[in-house]
């Protein structure tokens, strides 16, 4: 095989702590769809296709520089050595990277620009001209554009690495990081949150007994939390960080412990009715009022979507519900974020943007007006948004650029 032919969208390097004594060649998996487990699977056929980032291997190239970053400070964590701030900070950026670099998200993003195309082209269908292009080479660098444009929204999140002091040990899977919320899923009932959503998280495990969280620090106050660490002593914490890899993963699971696989499928079971169906929504709004510089937008019917009504199309990711969450990580009440009484909900200080009327008001315990499950039932959209011109298609060349500008402080 050509050497960087095989390429692995979630890397050796964090399936290494997982794999039999740590050496990097063999696995533990259960495939949850057929309850099938393989105890030493060869590592090297794991979460990778043929030319995934592309034969010129610009991406490919690039990734596993990060990756290389990312390996060393695993085997210091795992040797017992002192994790300083700007490495903690190196696995928060990595865990976001790959929360956007995986097969799971590429099929996400894929799936939602089909169904968004359908649903934009409803009663247009004979002026319609070419079908969108969802192939993996264009869905891929959409993916990865999106992460090198919104990188840095996550750098004002704290990072804690969890110490695993239980005799039950993290897992990993296929889709390892979870981004989600425990202020808006658990407090409000709202699943309308986005990257720079007050009490955003970031979760992934590092080996059995590590983990890494990420968080909005004025939204929560960890317990005992001392030099970047937190020691986890409860088998219930232990699975609050677990559930994620359950509710997020696509196919398999993998473990360290072969006598964890009864256990896994278990959980797995008791997890899989919170397993999103569709991990995306669309909501389709037609113009009723134009008010100066917003035009006001409400939901589309069924009947509606045949006709050639002036429209707007959006689309918004589904989030995971998880049971139980990591009880060190606990609210820091009073809440309170930034809102302009818009869509965007509240966000954090730091990504307020001047004259947009952003004002700090207390976090509600129910969902902000209109944040309903299948979307709002009227919408406002400043008319320069909804005019812009569609961005052209991103050149590899273009990724390069934004990817080295994006991992520019991991240097």
């Amino acid at each position: 095989m050509p050497d960087n032919k095989n390429q692995h969208y979630v890397p050796r390097c964090h399936l290494k702590p997982f794999t039999r004594n740590g050496e990097g060649l063999a696995i533990n998996l259960l495939n949850h769809g057929s309850g099938r487990v393989v105890l030493g699977a060869p590592v090297k056929n794991q979460c990778s296709r043929s030319y995934f980032y592309g034969e010129d291997l610009v991406l490919e190239k690039l990734l596993q520089g990060e990756e290389g970053k990312y390996a060393a400070i695993v085997r210091d964590v795992i040797a017992g050595a002192a994790i300083d701030e700007a490495q903690r900070r190196l696995l928060r950026d990595f865990a976001y990277l790959q929360v956007s670099r995986t097969a799971a998200a590429m099929e996400r993003r894929r799936a939602a620009l089909v169904d968004m195309d359908r649903v934009s082209h409803q009663g247009f269908e004979d002026i319609r001209k070419d079908e969108a292009d969802t192939s993996h080479r264009r869905v891929m660098l959409s993916v990865m554009k999106t992460w090198a444009e919104t990188a840095r929204h996550i750098h004002d999140l704290d990072v804690l690495l969890v110490r695993n002091e239980t005799a039950r040990d993290f897992f990993t899977s296929d889709d390892p990081a979870a981004l989600t919320n425990r202020v808006y899923l658990q407090r409000m009932k709202d699943h309308s949150f986005g990257l720079i959503s007050v009490g955003t998280q970031v979760v992934m495990p590092i080996t059995p007994r590590v983990a890494m969280m990420s968080f909005d620090p004025k939204a929560y106050a960890p317990k005992g939390a001392s030099k970047g660490w937190i020691v986890a002593d409860r088998m219930v914490d232990i699975d609050a960080i677990n559930e994620f890899q359950l509710l997020n993963s696509v196919a398999n699971l993998y473990f360290s412990d072969p006598d964890d696989a009864d256990r896994l499928r278990l959980a797995f079971e008791e997890a899989e009715p919170r397993r999103p169906a569709d991990r995306f929504r669309h909501w389709v709004g037609i113009q009723i009022e134009d008010e100066g510089i917003y035009e006001r937008y409400r939901r589309a019917t069924p009947e509606e979507l045949q006709t050639r009504a002036t429209r707007i199309t959006s689309h918004s990711p589904v989030y995971p519900v998880p049971s139980r969450w990591f009880s060190k990580l606990p609210f820091r009440l009073p809440l309170s974020g930034a809102t302009n009484g818009s869509g965007v909900g509240f966000v954090r200080s730091a990504h307020m943007k001047s004259g947009a009327g952003f004002r700090i008001e207390p976090i509600p315990t129910r969902p902000l007006p209109g944040h309903v499950a299948d979307g709002p039932n009227v919408a406002y959209l400043r008319k320069e948004v909804a005019r812009e011109p569609a961005r052209r298609s991103m050149r590899v060349a273009d990724l390069n650029a934004l990817i080295r500008s994006a991992g520019r402080h991991l240097r």
